[in-house]
């Protein structure tokens, strides 16, 4: 699998960004008491993943840099073991002091393990749970005391090993010409509660070294939520966090011409190159289909990942609906719509699929959408040729004449006459509307969607 990287694959324009970051943190972290921590904030679904490796990448070219996906291995009880371990995978192998380093973590690395009840038991002939287990049935005297001794030395062992990995940090910084140790941390929000606290906790303390830098790029809210699991609602998580971090920054959104540039991109992945290879697609007109795509994930707020979602089930809809030869812009319109609101707003989802549809059912499905002003009377005439049925014609035209000045004062005959005519596949009004037929595809072929 090939990395990415903003020459390649920066479809939202974030460079920019990742420059500004690379100055700031290469910059500012010599006044930080121990490691510089930047918090990279973004909710799931905006692009953290992939902008972290791009940038990683960008790094590399003068840093030296160690990525760590922290839900990749919260199988590990203590997250020292796996951090220890990718400095030891991804630090050189030449360089001054790198010998000493590497060294001072494989002994880390032995100590944290004879912490372990399997360790230790293999090294005392004491397994602790199972002597524990049996304390109310027949403890000897000299067990507690055994495992005790045992313990503390192989505490302290691990003490002077962790003290000996900043000792010699310390020393390999040094060597770095100026520049700092760059440490990428991935999904920690992911990670369990316990595992991730703890993760935060190692690095505060075992890391906690002038010249390393870390990144941790989270979904904060959702780190949130695990340190609540383990101390309690009531925490004061801000307070909590703060404790651990140097400075936070919010992953930008994108820019309106970056997001139809990555609209752009998906267009030719899901559909021109599918083109290319064969797949027939009932498109009328691309570069509509291309406009509804990026009103409609402006409109709902979609993130990246869920616009790919979007792309994924609009490109199978078209491939295997029953009026192939008549998709034109209403039904192009409508089936967007509805996908991106099957993946964002399941009770709009569920009413704009109904049979039934009232004024104040369009309205509430319309109050939750961010329609440009530009685009809102043709937003609202399509979404009303959408929904047109013989049961709720009048409601639709009705909210037309309220919500488009231009229609004030006509009749609603009128309307539906207008709406039922130009490019609608048939011609007049059926009992059901063209959102009724793409909500019953999309729920039947959902399993194929997701």
């Amino acid at each position: 699998m090939m990395s990415l990287t903003f020459d390649q694959d920066d479809a939202l324009n974030r460079k920019p960004f990742a420059d500004r970051l690379t100055k700031a943190v290469t910059t500012f972290y010599p006044f930080a008491d121990g490691a510089y921590v930047l918090s990279l904030n973004a909710e799931f679904g905006a692009g953290k993943t992939t902008f972290l490796e791009m940038w990683t990448n960008e790094l590399k070219k003068d840093y030296t840099v160690i990525s760590i996906n922290a839900w990749e291995t919260d199988f590990a009880q203590n997250p020292a073991i796996p951090i220890i371990s990718a400095f030891l995978e991804q630090l050189p192998n030449k360089g001054t002091g790198i010998k000493k380093l590497k060294t001072s973590f494989r002994g880390a690395l032995g100590a944290t393990a004879l912490i372990a009840n399997d360790a230790l038991a293999g090294i005392t002939g004491i397994n602790v749970k199972e002597t524990m287990t049996a304390v109310e049935d027949d403890l000897k005297a000299g067990d507690l005391e055994s495992i005790g001794k045992e313990l503390y030395k192989h505490f302290q062992y691990q003490l002077d090993a962790f003290k000996t990995i900043k000792e010699q940090l310390e020393v390999y910084v040094k060597t770095l010409e100026g520049k700092p140790l760059i440490v990428m941390v991935d999904e920690l929000d992911r990670a369990r509660p316990d595992y991730a606290v703890e993760f935060l906790e190692t690095i505060k303390h075992l890391f906690s070294v002038q010249g390393v830098v870390f990144v941790l790029a989270v979904n904060k809210k959702q780190l949130e939520s695990s340190v609540k699991v383990l101390f309690g609602e009531g925490t004061n998580f801000e307070n909590y966090y703060r404790r651990f971090i140097t400075r936070e920054v919010d992953l930008p959104e994108p820019e309106v011409q970056d997001w139809e540039k990555f609209i752009e991109h998906q267009y030719k992945e899901y559909f021109e190159k599918k083109m290319q290879a064969q797949l027939k697609f009932a498109i009328e007109n691309p570069e509509a289909l291309r406009r509804h795509f990026c009103n409609t994930a402006y409109a709902v707020n979609l993130t990246m990942r869920e616009v790919q979602h979007l792309f994924r089930i609009v490109s199978h809809s078209l491939l295997i609906s029953k009026e192939q030869k008549t998709l034109k812009n209403s039904w192009q319109f409508t089936t967007v719509l509805l996908a991106a609101l099957s993946i964002k707003n399941r009770t709009s989802y569920t009413l704009l699929g109904s049979a039934n549809l009232t004024t104040q059912d369009l309205t509430d499905i319309i109050d939750k959408l961010r329609i440009k002003a530009e685009l809102k009377r043709s937003f609202l005439i399509s979404l009303c040729k959408g929904v047109l049925n013989k049961n709720n014609q009048e409601n639709a035209a009705n909210f037309l004449i309220v919500n488009i000045e231009d229609l004030a004062g006509s009749q609603p005959v009128e309307i539906i006459n207008s709406l039922a005519r130009n490019d609608d596949p048939f011609p007049a009004v059926h009992d059901e509307s063209i959102a009724q037929r793409v909500f019953l595809l999309i729920n039947e072929w959902k399993t194929f969607f997701e």
